[in-house]
């Protein structure tokens, strides 16, 4: 049985296996561990290849189904993609208990703010599943949508 909120255990969670473990890493870690400072080491910058990502996912979804208008497909991105659903995502995960949060944040509890803090985390693990795939040779859209299907991110409202 995985330990729960173990990294092992996320990745049973998502249901994919990192072969670079060190990009789960980064996904996990906010800048404020590092007290601002190596940024690059940070899930920042995977969260804006992450919000890219879900983006493009939302939009082939909606694209294979047949939608075509422009204007619609800009509205059914946005309702796919807002803050609230995230946040609802990551609540329901349980996601804060595997992040590597900063001394101030913890203090303050900072996942309890709103959605704002785990649109940024849910982003970086998107982006992570999706690197992590691409340097394996493998099609990192596919996965990091099967990995949001698995968690019903699709079916949440």
């Amino acid at each position: 049985m995985v330990e729960q909120f173990t990294v092992s255990g996320l990745q049973k969670i998502i249901g994919y296996q990192f072969l670079h473990p060190e990009i789960l890493r980064r996904a996990r870690t906010r800048r404020q561990f590092y007290q601002g400072k190596q940024g690059n080491k940070t899930m920042e910058p995977l969260a804006t290849l992450g919000d890219a990502v879900l983006g493009l996912i939302v939009i082939n979804r909606l694209y294979n189904i047949g939608e075509r208008n422009e204007g619609r497909l800009s509205q059914e991105k946005e309702k796919e993609i807002k803050k609230q659903k995230t946040f609802d995502l990551t609540k329901s995960l349980h996601y804060e208990k595997y992040i590597r949060w900063g001394k101030g944040e913890k203090k303050a509890k900072s996942w309890n703010s709103g959605p704002e803090t785990f649109d940024t985390c849910i982003e970086a693990l998107i982006g992570a599943v999706f690197l992590d795939a691409q340097k394996s040779r493998k099609n990192g859209l596919n996965y990091a949508e099967k990995m949001l299907e698995r968690l019903h991110f699709f079916e949440h409202t």
